[in-house]
């Protein structure tokens, strides 16, 4: 496959990518507001109504749906994360090799730390990948108590923490609100989707940067180099 063929192929996944990815967030909505409905027509029913048991089915399965879509959701954010990750590395090993010259690795002292916390194994290692290309050095935590205790062992200030609105069953806004008491430097970037955005109280993130999800190596690497303080 020629250079050019390479770049057209990892464009088209991204694109693609994020198509799925408007079409698994109006999905979602579709699912809540289906959801909802029904929630509220059992709340109306009378305890031994002749179709309360059917309800209670379709209420099952809408709540599998919907968990299922958010699976999609973190897929598409993996999807679209891998589609475009190495396309920098590929071209540039492609021109050194045309050129008749080795790859030379290039690995810059980092000077600043992010701390991701995201639940999903696959995606946290792709975010912590963006940041590392951005000059970060990364540490990693799958929950808020993992992230805390990362938080209070690491030497270096923590200049991002980037973590999910919800994680593992935590806050992640107050995972936010008590790091930065402790390291007041230290700037958010929230990623959320939209339903869990949907019942957030207005202004819970303040002036945090937020990600929606499914996002792009490019929207991660714009947050990062522009996350604001809360």
């Amino acid at each position: 496959m020629t250079r050019t063929e390479s770049t057209m192929s990892l464009n088209q996944a991204s694109e693609s990518a994020d198509f799925a990815g408007v079409l698994a967030r109006t999905s979602d909505d579709l699912l809540n507001s289906a959801y909802e409905e029904l929630m509220a027509l059992l709340r109306d029913l009378d305890a031994r109504h002749p179709l309360r048991s059917r309800l209670g089915e379709i209420r099952f399965a809408l709540q599998s749906a919907r968990d299922l879509n958010r699976q999609l959701v973190h897929c598409l954010s993996l999807v679209a994360l891998h589609s475009t990750l190495d396309q920098p590395a590929r071209s540039s090993s492609w021109g050194q090799r045309q050129q008749g010259m080795r790859p030379v690795a290039q690995t810059p002292e980092p000077a600043k730390v992010a701390l991701v916390v995201e639940s999903n194994d696959g995606l946290r290692r792709l975010m912590g990948e963006v940041a590392r290309k951005q000059g970060y050095q990364v540490l990693e935590a799958r929950t808020a108590e993992e992230a805390e205790r990362i938080a209070g062992e690491t030497v270096l200030p923590v200049e991002r923490l980037v973590t999910e609105v919800f994680v593992a069953g935590a806050s992640g806004v107050a995972l936010g609100s008590r790091l930065r008491q402790l390291q007041p430097q230290m700037s958010v970037i929230y990623t959320v989707c939209e339903a869990h955005e949907a019942v957030l109280p207005p202004g819970a993130l303040g002036e945090a940067t937020v990600l929606r999800k499914p996002f792009t190596v490019a929207g991660l690497t714009d947050a990062l180099r522009g996350a604001r303080n809360e």
